[in-house]
């Protein structure tokens, strides 16, 4: 009887880790990426979790620019290599941002306007990436005296591109004399009717008259100027003060989500 033997060789290859990671939530142009994006796990053979390291691109702390689709990228090394290979996953996501683009006018854009004119600009507004909340719009660093209206006052992103018309006012001193002599025009429609109201007989009523009379313009003279020169229950913000003259850039804000998206600047002029 003989036995026969034989030397065989078995060989195990490496097994391939499973990275888990989905797609992370939208965020707003200007925003690093971090942890909140970065949050890959990677599992063994039967479902065990791996200890190992992930290598992100782009790394944390990285802003993208605005786009939709845009690719992050992992590369999982387990600790493990002998029985493990490294494993890599990509993943995409959208950075939202609103363009505020076409203003009209020269470069850069300028409004020139005589001290109690009215004028206007426009710009076209658009949005990149997945963006859908409501936009709306503010400006900054008007002039004393100068107020911007926005034509439409917000912008739904499914209506985008969109044309927006900026309407700027002014103030003159013409205006400003116009507003004290309401107020006085005013002032005297309250008093004649308080004294017809007064009895008329006898000296005593006359001297009566005139005293309340007196003490009727006093106290309308101390209201009229406590209002700034307007009758009661109007305005008194800086729309009714003298726009000065000079060069003043304003900022036109875009925002949504609460916060301010993007800019662009006008030069409004102000003159004599």
């Amino acid at each position: 009887m003989s036995r026969q033997v034989s030397d065989t060789s078995l060989t195990v290859s490496q097994a391939t880790p499973t990275v888990t990671w989905s797609n992370p939530a939208a965020i707003t142009y200007g925003t690093a990426l971090s942890g909140t994006q970065s949050d890959a796990t990677a599992s063994g053979v039967g479902g065990i979790s791996l200890p190992g390291t992930f290598v992100y691109t782009p790394a944390a702390g990285t802003v993208l620019s605005a786009g939709a689709n845009q690719t992050l990228s992992v590369t999982f090394t387990p600790t493990d290599t002998a029985d493990y290979n490294q494993a890599n996953k990509t993943v995409s996501i959208n950075d939202n941002e609103i363009m505020v683009t076409a203003m009209s006018g020269p470069t850069p854009v300028s409004l020139t306007l005589a001290a109690g004119q009215q004028g206007y600009i426009q710009f076209t507004i658009g949005a990149m990436g997945s963006l859908t909340s409501t936009i709306t719009f503010a400006c900054a660093g008007l002039p004393v005296g100068a107020q911007c209206v926005f034509s439409p006052t917000s912008v739904n992103p499914a209506s985008l591109p969109t044309t927006v018309t900026v309407t700027i006012t002014t103030t003159s001193p013409t205006n400003l004399g116009r507003n004290r002599q309401n107020g006085w025009t005013w002032m005297l429609a309250m008093f004649i009717p308080g004294l017809l109201l007064l009895p008329a007989n006898g000296s005593t009523h006359r001297r009566q008259r005139l005293w309340v009379g007196i003490g009727i313009v006093l106290l309308l003279t101390i209201a009229f100027a406590g209002c700034g020169g307007s009758p009661a229950g109007q305005s008194t913000t800086n729309a009714q003060q003298n726009t000065p003259t000079g060069t003043y850039p304003v900022t036109i804000m875009a925002s949504a989500d609460g916060a301010t998206q993007n800019t662009a600047t006008f030069n409004l002029i102000v003159t004599s």
